[in-house]
């Protein structure tokens, strides 16, 4: 089941963003998303209704983001652990039984602001998901480490 603590996705995700540009060949990064889980870990199906991209009016929040899914590891695992295909019906809480807010944190190891973002979300990261909060940093590089994303 998923922990409380911060979510960092691909191994060593605070390690990558505040190692600048890299240059390691584009094999070890995957060009495609893996199939992504249908249900969260209590069963309930991810909404498939009203996805797309209708921006948010005042008070009345806009449309679901698509079910993405990538490769990357949960909260509390370790250096060496294996990757696992997450998707975003993994946090999907529509009773927010276990939080009330899914904060997506999108950062490439590039990126020098991202880095600073993402020192900023561990050190807060326990007050944030105290209040509620779920945190999900994903690393959206391109198909060589050190390029911008290929999306």
């Amino acid at each position: 089941m998923l922990g409380k603590a911060l979510l960092f996705v691909l191994a060593l995700s605070g390690v990558l963003l505040g190692s600048g540009c890299g240059s390691s060949a584009s094999e070890d990064l995957p060009t495609t998303m893996p199939p992504a889980s249908a249900s969260n870990p209590r069963g309930q199906a991810y909404p498939e209704d009203h996805l797309g991209t209708r921006q948010r009016q005042g008070r009345t929040p806009g449309d679901r983001i698509a079910n993405l899914s990538f490769r990357g590891l949960r909260s509390g695992a370790t250096a060496g652990s294996e990757l696992e295909t997450l998707s975003l019906a993994d946090y999907y809480d529509p009773t927010a039984t276990d939080h009330s807010v899914l904060y997506i944190f999108a950062a490439a190891s590039w990126c020098a602001i991202c880095a600073r973002v993402a020192r900023e979300l561990e050190s807060h990261g326990a007050e944030l998901e105290a209040r509620g909060a779920r945190i999900l940093v994903v690393l959206v590089n391109g198909e060589s480490q050190g390029a911008g994303p290929s999306l």
